[in-house]
């Protein structure tokens, strides 16, 4: 028993790291799913076994090989030169992924409440510097409540925005399936794995046996996909309509009257927090393990650099930033499997122990589930 719900936990925080500002504002799911029109719903079935196949076998190294963090895992899964460069290729775009979410915060303030753009962005600023403060587990006690009432809300607000909308379903967007949703699709999946691994790598505490990472990973791209397909129906009503604004589902909120928009706020605020907080928590904690700079020093840096960084636009993040790392994250993803499958009957030298790096009460998740 204890097994199926260290499960479903760990799976519903990594559903919470990847649905970020991207995901809940709808920009994601109209620049990669709705634009190739039913080929779309493919493309999310899709993206959700890539999910489901990552997570599992993230999980499973994890616990096989009996690794705390992403340094760990990224030197037994690419060696140890290898693991270095992608580890620092990874950072570098999950800090541009924090400078999104802090951007969809100021979008969201902005077009939510009226305020300015600047004033989001600083509000989630403060906020997750204070969680920086408290460590990994703020970190995980954050996601851990926010994950259940983030999915319920999002399942609520997408089939109730779908069932209740007035316009045809589906009008305009309606195309044959083409070469290019699979390419959407992989891409989509393959950089929301490079932001989930540096927390699923941490996670040994929680997830500590092969049986409870496969449950967890398949758990995730479960409940990933519903809440892709929740989401993606009620843009498709009118997705011409939607691309023109930053936040398409508020547009879709404010058409069924004041309660929906909160229920919709909440969900929004809900995943621009999680994901923003795993994403600064990942770069500050990478730069102190490399340079062993004074932690309070870094997490103040790193959120006010992101901060300013995240004045470039949200959706001019979203559409030009994103893809550009989506080979990265095809290379990791890729690479993640075939050490999953073939890794341990291989006899790679990454399978012997690695060495662990020195660690502090806050750089490790995986203790604090205990």
């Amino acid at each position: 028993m204890n097994d199926v719900k260290n499960a479903l936990n760990a799976a519903g925080i990594y559903t919470a790291v990847v649905l970020g500002a991207g995901f809940a504002s709808g920009q994601e799911i109209i620049r990669f799913f709705v634009r190739h029109g039913d080929a779309g719903y493919v493309g999310l079935s899709v993206a959700g076994v890539v999910f489901a196949l990552s997570g599992w076998a993230v999980l499973d190294i994890s616990a096989r090989l009996r690794l705390d963090g992403w340094d760990g895992f990224a030197r037994a899964v690419f060696g140890e030169r290898l693991g270095k460069a992608v580890s620092a290729a990874s950072t570098l775009f999950i800090g541009v992924l924090f400078c999104a979410m802090l951007a969809g915060a100021g979008a969201m303030g902005r077009e939510a409440f009226g305020l300015p753009f600047s004033v989001g962005v600083l509000a989630l600023a403060a906020v997750c510097f204070v969680i920086f403060l408290t460590g990994a587990r703020g970190l995980l006690a954050l996601n851990a409540f926010l994950a259940p009432i983030l999915m319920a809300g999002g399942v609520f607000f997408g089939l109730y925005a779908f069932f209740t909308d007035a316009q045809p379903a589906f009008a305009g967007v309606r195309s044959a399936i083409g070469g290019d949703w699979v390419y959407s699709a992989l891409t989509y999946a393959s950089y929301n794995v490079v932001t989930a691994i540096t927390v699923l790598s941490g996670m040994r505490g929680m997830v500590n046996n092969r049986k409870t990472a496969k449950l967890a990973g398949l758990c995730g791209g479960l409940f990933l996909t519903a809440l892709g397909f929740c989401f993606a129906l009620p843009l498709y009503l009118n997705a011409g309509l939607y691309e023109r604004v930053e936040i398409p589902m508020m547009l879709i909120a404010r058409r069924h009257g004041r309660l929906i928009e909160g229920v919709y706020v909440f969900v929004l605020v809900a995943a621009i927090m999680t994901s923003a907080v795993a994403n600064g928590f990942a770069v500050v904690d990478w730069i102190c393990a490399r340079w062993g700079a004074k932690k309070t020093a870094v997490k103040l840096g790193v959120t006010l650099v992101c901060a300013a960084a995240a004045h470039t636009g949200f959706s001019e993040l979203v559409g030009r930033v994103y893809p550009l790392f989506g080979l990265l994250g095809m290379f990791e993803v890729a690479a993640v499997i075939l050490y999953f499958i073939f890794g341990e009957k291989s006899g790679s030298p990454a399978l012997r122990p690695v060495p662990r790096l020195p660690r502090t009460a806050d750089s490790s998740p995986a203790r604090t589930t205990r």
